[in-house]
């Protein structure tokens, strides 16, 4: 399954007739940075010689059945076009669906590995007007 194809493209109008792929997302990110790279190339380029941080993020802990409920409950009631329940629906029966989520989100993360059919996502771009 690919991503619906909504960016807002250089003249400013949607162009959601086809669609991208994650290579496809990918590569329109990598040539805007090159694009902004290419623009400020003369400038000067500041050498940063150290990011410390107070809580680096080295370590995970384990997702409780708990804290998947407290986070389902307070997430918004926003629904995408890829969810295939709809969010009140999830919001209703989360008790009965955290056992489930818990242990897939703790597997995630210990194994660094994140299902390939999860990989889809919609992106939509936003007119940062100023």
């Amino acid at each position: 399954m690919v991503a619906p194809k909504v960016f807002i493209n250089t003249t400013g109008r949607d162009s959601n007739r086809a669609f991208y792929s994650p290579d496809d997302f990918s590569r329109h990110f990598q040539e805007k940075i090159e694009r902004i790279r290419l623009s400020t190339a003369e400038f000067f380029h500041p050498t940063i010689t150290s990011r410390n941080v107070d809580n680096p993020l080295d370590v995970f802990e384990p997702v409780s059945v708990e804290d998947v409920v407290t986070m389902m409950r307070k997430s918004p009631s926003k629904q995408c076009s890829l969810d295939l329940m709809p969010t009140w629906l999830l919001k209703n029966v989360c008790e009965f669906m955290a056992p489930i989520i818990a242990p897939m989100c703790n597997a995630s993360i210990s194994q660094n590995r994140f299902p390939v059919n999860q990989e889809t996502a919609v992106a939509r771009s936003a007119c940062k007007c100023v």
